[in-house]
């Protein structure tokens, strides 16, 4: 997954972490070609997307130009999207959300900019749900809409994907278990 004598992530991110992911309750890894974030495999994402099968994540796992790995989100989770680079006035929107509503409970996020306050920030939603598509630099990733990148992916950028805790600052390759996810306060799912 990450060679750490040469800090350089190994050659094949998906096929390293994919079982991880599952065991870690994320029921549907999905292959992306190399450094790139699009396309996913056809018909496992949005409305009516297939759950991938251990035959689909072997093949993807072969395929040598699909080595990064993305995340299409089950029903009662999701994934606030904050674009905080360029113009992208995310970080304005959330801190204008979290004024009136309340501050977002600590979660992981996933991001290959560490160094701003974008990511997505993965929470636990009650289950039959729809969310708006997004806000001002804000998407929301959620079953019916798009999938994630996810670490230990490359970015286009070069940069490495990597999990980053939100509350204490932790930073891991290793992805966070699912039932552990904090739940999106009411005011927020409202």
């Amino acid at each position: 997954m990450w060679d750490v004598a040469t800090n350089t992530p190994n050659a094949n991110p998906f096929a390293d972490t994919y079982r991880k992911y599952l065991a870690a309750g994320w029921t549907s890894p999905l292959a992306l070609p190399t450094g790139k974030k699009f396309p996913p495999p056809s018909g496992f994402t949005g409305r009516g997307a297939r759950v991938p099968t251990e035959a689909d994540f072997e093949a993807w796992g072969a395929d040598g130009t699909r080595t990064n790995i993305a995340l299409h989100l089950d029903d009662g989770i999701i994934g606030l999207d904050v674009d905080d680079y360029g113009d992208k006035p995310g970080a304005a929107t959330l801190a204008d959300l979290e004024a009136e509503l309340g501050a977002l409970p600590q979660t992981w996020k996933s991001t290959a900019r560490p160094e701003t306050v974008g990511g997505i920030s993965y929470f636990r939603v009650p289950l039959g749900l729809e969310y708006v598509g997004g806000l001002p630099g804000i998407e929301i990733v959620q079953a019916k809409h798009r999938y994630a990148v996810a670490p230990p992916s490359v970015h286009p950028n070069g940069s490495t994907y990597e999990w980053t805790h939100t509350g204490t600052g932790e930073v891991t390759l290793e992805p966070p278990q699912v039932s552990e996810l904090p739940e999106l306060p009411p005011r927020w799912v409202a």
